[in-house]
């Protein structure tokens, strides 16, 4: 998490509309372009960079089970022209972290290894606002993220853990919602472009299971499920080739 985090995105947003762009020369000549030339596809890989807000997950995720993680996430993304600023979206995302976490024990404090992972697919669509320099769009998805921990569940003396550990391993977790942003793109090299585009409205429906292990070794677990409506700034920078 960055400590100014709309800063930090004004900043990108003017970087981005700075790079400098070899189609600019050719945009004072002709402005417009027929859609038998135009690119029909689009393939796109990203990296989120930071959240603010309510959910730091798309379509809740890890956030259904209370975690909160400082690693990005990573996605996948493929585009189909629907007409000339309408654009059908897929797109998958991944999230992993691995860490050692402190708890105490009989010896002192010992450290236990958990794994958060997070992996989902949304398909929507992208509507195309305004056109220039840097194109500005529009998109919604609906989609499911399935999410789960792992890891130890003892220390590395074999003491167990702490029963502030939660969730322990085996927690999991499925959503299901919508999710709404907007998207700035700037081209960079003929077809190939660079994208910031953040989620800004979520709205899912949640299941989890969630474990926890006491310091007794006692294990529980707990089912929950809910709705979340939330407003947030979670943005993804994308690097995409059209053909």
């Amino acid at each position: 998490m960055y400590k100014h985090p709309l800063i930090s995105c004004v900043v990108m947003i003017g970087a981005l509309a700075l790079l400098p762009s070899s189609a600019l020369a050719e945009e004072q000549e002709d402005t417009s372009v027929s859609s038998a030339t135009a690119p029909n596809w689009s393939l796109g890989a990203g990296v989120g960079l930071f959240s603010y807000g309510t959910s730091e997950y798309p379509i809740g995720g890890l956030s259904s089970l209370g975690i909160s993680s400082s690693a990005p996430s990573y996605s996948l993304s493929a585009e189909r022209r629907l007409g000339d600023s309408l654009w059908l979206l897929f797109k998958g995302s991944f999230h992993y972290f691995q860490n050692d976490i402190p708890v105490s024990s009989l010896s002192g404090t010992d450290t236990i290894e958990r794994s958060t992972l997070s992996a989902g697919a949304a398909a929507g669509i992208r509507y195309l606002l305004a056109s220039g320099i840097v194109d500005v769009s529009a998109y919604g998805m609906v989609g499911g993220v399935y999410s789960e921990v792992g890891g130890e569940t003892q220390t590395t003396n074999g003491t167990g853990i702490s029963s502030y550990l939660s969730p322990a391993p085996g927690s999991t977790a499925f959503s299901v919602g919508a999710t709404a942003g907007l998207a700035l793109e700037r081209n960079l090299i003929d077809n190939l472009s660079l994208r910031l585009a953040t989620d800004l409205l979520d709205g899912y429906w949640s299941k989890a299971k969630t474990k926890t292990i006491d310091s007794d070794g006692n294990k529980n677990r707990t089912l929950s499920e809910g709705f979340d409506v939330g407003v947030q700034l979670r943005p993804t920078l994308e690097i995409r080739f059209y053909f």
